[in-house]
């Protein structure tokens, strides 16, 4: 592809991390906007601010501080400036029970602790910067359409006084390196 011409790549979970952490911190960006696990690659291109970021699975993280529910795709693209991340694919966050795609993350400048989310239909919400610090980072990678229908149905059960939840999370699994969740509900 004529975009990543020229571009800075790094592969493997390590060093795809590295670079996608050491970006955000260049370009005044939050620390744990990008909650990423299984990183395959990740690249950046200097002279048009193009960025990319592949994982094996989809990650769905919530930052807890402002409840919000966001879904990262397995390929993650935009252009990143000073504060700003534009044209961004991959990202969504989830309003209801609807998952608009963010198309553009912008922090206040000057400094006012403000990081605005917009989304492709136009619609801005501000959050506080404090709620994307690196330490609120807690990413479960995400399979397919079931794991989502069990995290909905887990949001559900949770809210309903009929059920009591049990969530077991346990290590990641040796055979293919991903976390793995247990859900079960008893009434």
């Amino acid at each position: 592809m004529a975009e990543k011409e020229g571009a800075l790549v790094k592969q493997g979970h390590e060093e795809g991390l590295k670079l996608a952490t050491s970006l955000l911190e260049e370009f005044e960006l939050p620390g744990g906007l990008l909650p990423l696990a299984d990183v395959v690659e990740v690249g950046f291109v200097r002279s048009s601010g193009y960025m990319w970021i592949q994982q094996k699975a989809k990650v769905e993280h919530n930052f807890k501080m402002i409840s919000k529910l966001v879904s990262y795709d397995t390929d993650i693209t935009g252009y990143v400036e000073k504060k700003r991340i534009k044209k961004l694919k991959g990202v969504k966050a989830k309003e209801l029970i609807l998952w608009p795609p963010v198309g553009q993350i912008t922090v206040d400048d000057p400094p006012t602790g403000k990081i605005h989310f917009k989304s492709l239909a136009g619609i801005t919400k501000t959050f506080p910067v404090e709620a994307f610090a690196l330490g609120q980072i807690n990413a479960c990678p995400i399979e397919g359409t079931q794991s989502r229908f069990a995290t909905d149905a887990l949001e559900l059960v949770s809210h309903t006084a009929l059920f009591h939840c049990k969530i077991t999370k346990l290590d990641k699994d040796s055979s293919d390196s991903k976390t793995v969740m247990a859900i079960s509900s008893e009434c």
